[in-house]
């Protein structure tokens, strides 16, 4: 889902923010140029008028001349201070605050000036200015990824704030929270409330340009989330509902914006003729606006279309064009995205060398530019396009790439999916509420008839009375039997779909880190002082997967590691990831285990014998293996908030890493710490003082 970026969502704020606050002035001063500003300033006779006016001027310089505009603010703060005028003080903080946080991007100067500011607002019962600082705080906070106190503030903004536009962008801010962290129901909340008020003003006013602007904006992005909910029927309306909006406005670059949305979502349901039909519109009005993003953009959208059906002479024909512009712009955003389209193409029509040579243009960048995302799938199209040329060692080189960087993205995947079930648990919910709501309204209707009727008919038979109440206590029987039906059924959906979030989020994440971060939304790192880490590597691997397909590597691989991850368990041994052919676990966290050494090796024992009985079993269609073990301590956790991945560092992951790189085929090496833990209940031999890579020579031990 498109996502509005921060620096946008920081411009649209200022300008909102500015003309707010100088908007609710008591006594504004009309003032036109710089040089009039100036001449105010030196004939006001009352400090709280050029108070007034130092924040115009510091407004009007705005981020062109950041030192001007900081100290025109801080003089309206002296000035404030020394006529003791507190209002003036208020507005001086949060200017100075206001510009620390657009203009040089201080966080921490904008926090302390915005608190200030918030302080003496609330001190003098001003809610306007400390709904205003509360906002700007918020905004810091959401920058700083705070997010829990990011939206606390954005709410105590819109508790103070009555005036419709500031509730509208509020309450857009916060659903760009929710929208960051993955909470779509939260963000489409948020949305939808702010499109209400929206369509509030523009029915006061259904000429206001600015306002129909807000709703276009809200109705995108709320396209944008049914499409994450994959809810392609409710995105396609409020897309279609922005493109009247655009056309009623007159605005071409809108325009193109919602038919490049609508043309993606066909594109996803695979409906390529009407996805190929929106894009071409798109594409026709991009050809007379000045503007290479969004015209290179739809160019590779409508080669990527050509892919899917199969004629590659039209993705060619785009990709091609596509691939001038962002050339000639040198754009690094796109042009990965480009050279992997035509790496594709080139692929498609057997052209092996052409393909290659765009994938490995395309790596390059993103290796530059650090997006991980484009250089996992070019890794990916890159290994495959290998395979066709029958190049095993390339392809699994460029699938370990692939590998690697997938493991980075991993778990945001496996989160959004845990956030897509709970959000269908919801919205199972609300359908059962409903439809007991409306079951209860029938009821009612029905019996409020059925009085009406005995009223009528008072006068008939005892036995026809008798026979009538029995049809209503059925049916009314039958419908509440029905309702209870349809309550145990989603109980029971609901539950099963409980489950298998909470089984995908403990696959990604120790229990306690699991909970952690569903109570909190983050995770703090921690230090464990008593730990032991395992590493494992096959041997020989290149030289076996040139013995056996892609397929067959792979499939290999699953069967070991899967092997591996049974036997880990059995001990309550944390895995940690999979690099590659490498395996890395740890023993002793998150709970502590006084035996952390002892049961390490005696699974480390297990893996060994596991791949020995492999061997015997099918020969040279599996692989040898090194362990390496140590023990001490190490900090583990999340590092980041949205593409994370639990992760162990320190010196004693290290020295692990150099146990098994200095072992031998068949062996568990552990280093001397680990053997002092275990030298009492575990045979090992000592191998002397071996020199590692960066450690010099350590002492080692070979396990019997």
């Amino acid at each position: 889902m498109n996502k509005i970026p921060i620096y946008i969502r920081s411009i649209i704020v200022l300008l909102i923010v500015n003309l707010l606050v100088f908007k609710a002035m008591s006594h504004p001063v009309h003032i036109t140029a710089l040089d009039s500003l100036q001449t105010i300033l030196t004939t006001a006779k009352q400090d709280t008028d050029k108070v007034k006016v130092w924040l115009e001027i510091s407004n009007r310089a705005a981020c062109k001349d950041t030192v001007y505009s900081l100290n025109t603010a801080k003089s309206a703060l002296l000035l404030a201070e020394k006529a003791g005028w507190e209002r003036g003080q208020v507005l001086a903080l949060k200017r100075i605050g206001d510009i620390y946080f657009f203009c040089i991007n201080d966080y921490q100067r904008s926090f302390i000036y915005c608190s200030r500011s918030s302080a003496i607002a609330k001190s003098i019962a001003d809610s306007f200015d400390l709904a205003v600082a509360y906002n700007t705080i918020g905004a810091i906070y959401e920058n700083a990824q705070k997010y829990d106190s990011s939206l606390t503030y954005y709410r105590k903004s819109l508790e103070l704030n009555k005036d419709p536009d500031r509730q509208t962008n509020l309450l857009g801010n916060s659903g760009n929270v929710y929208n960051d962290l993955g909470d779509f129901l939260h963000a489409l909340d948020c949305y939808e409330q702010a499109l209400k008020i929206n369509e509030e003003l523009l029915s006061k006013n259904n000429k206001n340009k600015a306002d129909s602007l807000t709703r276009l904006g809200l109705l995108l992005t709320i396209g944008d989330i049914y499409v994450s909910m994959s809810q392609y029927n409710n995105a396609l309306e409020n897309y279609q509902s922005a493109l009247k909006i655009t056309e009623i406005l007159k605005r071409k670059d809108l325009k193109i914006w919602a038919l490049t949305k609508i043309g993606t979502l066909y594109n996803i349901r695979k409906d390529f003729a009407n996805a190929m039909q929106y894009y071409v519109k798109s594409l026709a009005i991009s050809d007379s606006l000045d503007g290479h993003y969004r015209r290179s953009n739809i160019l590779n959208a409508i080669a990527n279309v050509g892919i899917a059906t199969g004629d590659y002479a039209k993705a060619l024909q785009y990709a091609d064009e596509a691939r001038d512009i962002v050339e000639k712009k040198n754009d690094l955003q796109l042009l990965p995205k480009v050279y992997t389209t035509l790496g594709i193409v080139y692929t498609k029509i057997h052209d092996y060398p052409k393909s290659v040579a765009y994938y490995l243009k395309a790596i390059e960048i993103c290796e530059t530019t650090k997006a991980i995302a484009d250089e996992k799938d070019t890794w990916e199209a890159l290994s495959n396009t290998y395979v066709l040329m029958h190049q095993t060692d390339k392809a699994f080189a460029a699938y370990r790439h692939f590998i690697t960087l997938r493991d980075s993205v991993y778990n945001v995947d496996k989160v959004k999916e845990l956030t897509r079930i709970e959000m269908e648990e919801a919205y199972g919910r609300k359908q059962v509420q409903d439809s007991l709501v409306q079951a209860k309204k029938d009821v009612a209707v029905q019996l409020h008839i059925q009085r009406q009727r005995w009223a009528i008919y008072g006068g008939f038979a005892g036995l026809a009375l008798v026979l009538l109440l029995s049809f209503v206590i059925y049916r009314n029987y039958a419908q509440e039997r029905k309702a209870v039906t349809a309550i145990t059924k989603a109980n029971k959906t609901i539950s099963e779909q409980k489950q298998v979030s909470e089984t995908l989020l403990l696959n990604i994440l120790p229990a306690d880190v699991a909970d952690e971060l569903k109570a909190r939304g983050k995770v703090k790192a921690k230090l464990y002082d008593n730990v032991s880490v395992l590493f494992t590597d096959f041997v020989n691997f290149t030289i076996a997967s040139e013995r056996m397909s892609p397929e067959e590597l792979i499939e290999e691989l699953h069967t070991c590691f899967e092997a591996f991850d049974n036997i880990v368990g059995k001990y309550k041994i944390e895995k940690i990831k999979t690099v590659g052919d490498a395996y890395v676990a740890v023993s002793g966290l998150p709970n502590a285990n006084p035996s952390h050494a002892a049961d390490m090796i005696r699974a480390a024992i297990e893996i060994r014998d596991f791949i020995t009985t492999r061997k015997k079993e099918i020969g040279d269609n599996t692989f040898g293996i090194r362990i390496g073990i140590n023990s001490g301590k190490l900090v583990a956790g999340i590092v980041g908030v949205k593409k994370f991945a639990y992760d162990i560092w320190g010196d004693t992951v290290n020295t692990a890493a150099r146990m098994e790189q200095t072992g031998m085929e068949g062996k568990i090496n552990i280093s001397s710490t680990t053997y002092q833990l275990v030298k009492d209940e575990i045979a090992c031999t000592y191998r002397g003082e071996i020199d590692a890579k960066n450690k010099g020579k350590l002492k080692m031990y070979f396990v019997d």
